[in-house]
């Protein structure tokens, strides 16, 4: 058994055992009362004892003798905070150090005072040996919470001097035998304990653990600490023991038995707390499993085991963000947690981050040989990140690890493709995914399909699917994304109904409904459903959220957006996502107060939550706070060292406060946490370029290239460089090689514009025409050769680009938006039924309403006119220019009066906005 296991044993089983107990019972006189609790602990009733020994004192406050016993009692029942104090009590009235200070010092062990316990009474010598024995013995214990070994084992022998039949001293003994490998001499000398003695109780627990953890006999340990509970039905580490081997053997109904007898015996212990959050968590009631876990981190928010535990549960419920921050900080408390490493790898790959977990996994990898999971899940990391072949390598070793595993076997198959070997890849996929029970390899093929664009080949792998999971509703919604994907909304509507009636309350299929709605302009339909579900599950901060965001994207009034929010908070004060959410509404109305206020306010309640800590940052910096931003976001990046997403916020900070040298440090910091972080490799280009170091920013940009030799980030960091320097035929080159790797409409506007620039206008004539010749559907090239030309003044060529734009999509609100605008450029008939449709596609974007109020201008309508143009100038955050075109029409209207007080707001604004002297000249007109 390692010397980290026993440490955690001896920690674990002497806080509950190693004191002895006194008290008494009933009766009105302090005396009375005292005998009283003497004879309900007698009786194995120390909640009785306390209330009675609570009683005595306030008969008698100075008593140390009362104080002792219930200190002593306390610590007995696991309220160790309380047993402190009152021990603290009795040492002050200098009652009997031989009783107090062994008693104290196992208290404040249990309180994490383990350092102050050995500081204050590590030389304190008791004249009686057999009281300083005792003594020894609790610093021992001490010093093994600290990872003191070796002067734990002196305490021990220390103790064994002094009083060679101290039995706390001897199970400790016997403990540090079997961390050093003597497991048959432990027991041994552990055995007579057994039999008979004071210490029976922990000598058996010790006899169990030795059993469990150092022979793996599951069996008899079990029955030894059967045994314990025999004994004493309320002794803790018993119980914990017995739940831990039901989870080892995966025997839930045994676990559901042993839990029950344990919440009769301690129904409020943080022990039955912490087991009874672990069987919410199987049972799948994930709700309840999150309430327990968040009851134990209040009570002790630094316990590994119960972040451990908060962190798996997150995960369970989807939330990466906050199962991170648990999972980090215990890590951060306890790194050899093998556990919560593997779950925060996991994590951080659901959440994006592969660079990330296959750092967090170095220590397991780096073992002499790491398991068959830690290789797959590295691997699998590797894969994200795009080193396929690192990442079949690892894959290789966990199937040789563990030869006859159907994940593995899968992503081997993933490297294949990866690796370009489609055919294989995906006929070895198949294979295992027709051989897999579970929907592992299902899934990746379905991933592997969709991410080539095979959406009929998808479909497949989801029939496969649902067959195996019938009960579940992810392959249904699955289909529905695939469905949407292809254009098919009534079949993608049905898939998510189905994926609902397994599941009613299923969030993504009920977002699917609701972007169906919104496509099809049914914005009260979707709002309905989360209001429908939020009445099922009130406490759903997520729906909550995602409601209050469906609002906001539908022109609800910031206070009505403002309020689902707050009320989420209510509901969910620990959640950081509504907070967050709620100071982000604040900033785009630009309430900057109030932003930081509910900021401030977040951080108060969630001080080390990394979204809170974000919203912080970014609330200082709008409120132009810039050297708190950069300590809220040095703070941040301090408290979690690995993240290099820190790093860059830090990075943005700096560059507001014009600490351009800070900036690259935050960046170069970054890089060295993940050196494929394109992020930072862009964010450091960008900047060499504005200091004119480009060499030094080529150099990244070619890092990126070698990285990432497929893709096209390194050519377009190059490309960006040369524009800088207006290299035209380098910054061409540069960006033809990003097309060539990845021809998406995007580089093919880049490659456009920059032809542009180095005034090729005729290559960048051929080049638009080869582009729309081989992509004739591409709305997001034909949208940029309509913003090109009209930003030229070539409106007719605008127009007849637009007007391919909406043949292919209709409902495009900004093409309708733009073909209105040029038709009155052009004074062009038919603008005003344009730009009405433009504003029914979108009602409530102040641009539509601004060419709508001067469609309905040029036809004469300026009563109409006018209230559109102040519908748009009154929008949240629009543009002061609308404002400024409204006092245009009301001076043609002949209102001067109202024209003056809009003009009036503009020169309120002053250099806020540019176009001041139009404002001037307007109001001599008046």
């Amino acid at each position: 058994m390692s010397a980290i296991a026993f440490r955690q044993l001896a920690a674990r089983s002497l806080l509950a055992g190693a004191v002895a107990l006194a008290a008494g019972c009933g009766g009105e006189s302090e005396q009375e009362l005292t005998t009283a609790a003497r004879s309900s602990l007698e009786q194995n009733k120390p909640d009785t004892a306390i209330v009675q020994l609570k009683a005595a004192l306030q008969k008698n406050p100075d008593s140390g003798e009362l104080r002792f016993l219930l200190g002593d009692t306390l610590m007995k029942t696991g309220d160790a905070k309380a047993a402190v104090v009152e021990l603290g009590k009795a040492a002050d009235l200098k009652f009997d150090d031989k009783r107090v200070l062994p008693a104290l010092v196992m208290a404040m062990i249990a309180t994490g005072q383990s350092k102050q316990a050995v500081h204050l009474y590590g030389r304190t010598t008791l004249t009686e040996p057999k009281a300083a024995a005792e003594l020894s013995v609790a610093l021992a214990t001490a010093h093994v919470v600290l990872d003191e070994r070796e002067a734990a084992e002196a305490a021990v022998q220390r103790a064994l001097a002094l009083d060679p039949k101290n039995e706390a001293a001897q199970l400790l003994d016997a403990r540090f035998m079997a961390g050093h490998g003597l497991t048959a001499k432990a027991l041994e000398r552990v055995r007579p304990l057994t039999q008979q003695g004071g210490k029976r109780r922990e000598a058996l627990q010790l006899a169990g653990e030795i059993q469990w953890k150092g022979l793996n006999d599951l069996d008899t340990a079990a029955k030894s600490f059967r045994e314990v509970i025999a004994l004493d039905r309320r002794y803790v580490n018993a119980y914990t023991a017995l739940l831990a081997i039901d989870l080892r053997r995966q025997d839930h109904e045994g676990l559901r038995r042993d839990l029950k007898a344990m919440k009769e015996a301690l129904p409020n212990h943080p022990e039955t707390r912490f087991y009874d959050a672990q069987l919410a968590l199987i049972d799948g009631d994930v709700k309840r499993a999150r309430e327990t876990v968040q009851q134990l981190l209040k009570l002790n928010p630094n316990n590994v085991r119960v972040l451990q535990l908060a962190g798996t549960i997150e995960s369970a419920a989807g939330s990466t963000l906050v199962a991170e921050t648990h999972l980090t900080k215990a890590l951060q408390l306890s790194p050899e947690l093998s556990f919560a490493r593997r779950l925060l790898a996991e994590v951080l790959i659901r959440a994006g981050q592969p660079a990330r977990a296959v750092t967090t996994l170095k220590p397991l990898l780096d073992q002499d040989a790491p398991s068959a999971d830690v290789l797959a899940l590295a691997a699998e990391a590797l894969l994200m990140t795009g080193d396929a072949a690192q990442a079949e390598r690892l894959f290789v070793r966990a199937s040789r690890a563990d030869p006859s595993n159907l994940k593995l076997q899968a992503n081997l198959a993933l490297t294949e493709i990866a690796r370009g070997r489609t055919d294989d890849g995906f006929a070895q996929l198949e294979s295992v995914a027709q051989r897999d029970r579970s929907a592992y390899a299902d899934l990746a093929l379905i991933g592997a399909r969709l991410r080539r664009q095979d959406g009929k080949g998808a479909l497949a792998a989801i029939d496969r699917l649902q067959a195996k999971t019938p009960d579940k509703p992810l392959a249904a919604q699955l289909r529905g994304q695939v469905l949407m994907q292809q254009g098919d909304r009534a079949g993608a509507r049905k898939s998510y109904e189905r994926a609902l009636t397994i599941d009613t309350q299923y969030l993504p299929a009920l977002a699917g409904l609701a972007t169906i709605d919104m496509a099809e302009k049914k914005p009260e339909a979707a709002i309905k459903r989360y209001e429908d579900l939020i009445r099922q599950e009130p406490k759903n901060s997520r729906a909550i959220t995602a409601l209050a965001e469906l609002k906001r994207a539908n022109g609800a009034p910031a206070e009505e957006v403002a309020k689902a929010l707050q009320e989420a908070i209510r509901l969910n004060p620990t959640d950081p996502t509504p907070r967050a959410q709620l100071v982000e509404l604040h900033l785009s109305t630009r309430n900057t107060n109030a932003a930081m206020a509910t900021a401030q306010e977040a951080a108060a309640t969630l001080p080390d939550d990394p979204q809170t800590l974000v919203a912080l940052g970014r609330a200082q910096i709008f409120a132009q706070e810039v050297q708190q931003a950069i300590s809220t976001f040095g703070k941040l990046a301090a408290s979690r060292p690995s993240d290099p997403r820190f790093q860059l916020l830090l990075a943005d900070a700096y560059d507001l406060g014009k600490d351009s040298a800070g900036a690259e440090r935050a960046l170069v910091k970054a890089l060295e946490l993940d050196p494929d972080l394109l992020a930072a490799q862009s964010r450091l280009v960008q900047g060499r370029v504005a200091q004119k170091r480009y060499e030094a920013a080529l150099q990244v940009a070619r890092t990126a290239q070698k990285q990432r030799p497929k893709e096209a980030a390194g050519y377009l960091l190059e490309s960006n460089v040369h524009v800088a320097t207006k290299a035209w035929p380098q910054a061409i080159g540069a960006m033809r090689a990003a097309l060539d790797r990845q021809p998406s409409a995007d580089n093919a506007m880049k490659l456009h514009g920059i032809l542009l620039l180095a005034e090729q206008a005729q290559e960048a004539e051929r080049f638009a025409a080869d582009w729309m010749r081989t992509h004739p559907r591409d709305p997001v090239f034909l949208a940029h050769l309509g913003n090109v030309s009209l930003t030229r003044g070539q409106w007719a060529r605008a127009e007849t680009h637009y007007r391919s734009l909406a043949a292919l999509h209709p409902d495009d609100a900004t093409a309708q938006n733009n073909i209105a605008w040029l038709l009155l450029q052009q004074n062009k008939p038919g603008a005003l039924a344009v730009a009405q449709r433009a504003v029914e596609l979108a009602p409530g974007r102040p641009d539509s309403m601004d060419t709508l109020a001067s469609a309905l201008a040029a036809e004469g309508q300026m009563a109409k006119a006018i209230e559109w143009q102040r519908k748009a100038a009154e929008t949240p955050n629009a543009s002061p220019s609308y404002r400024l075109n409204l006092a245009r029409l009301l001076i043609k209207a002949g209102d001067r009066a109202a024209a003056r007080g809009e003009l009036d707001k503009l020169a309120k604004l002053g250099d806020k906005f540019p176009s001041q002297k139009e404002v001037g000249d307007l109001m001599k007109t008046l």
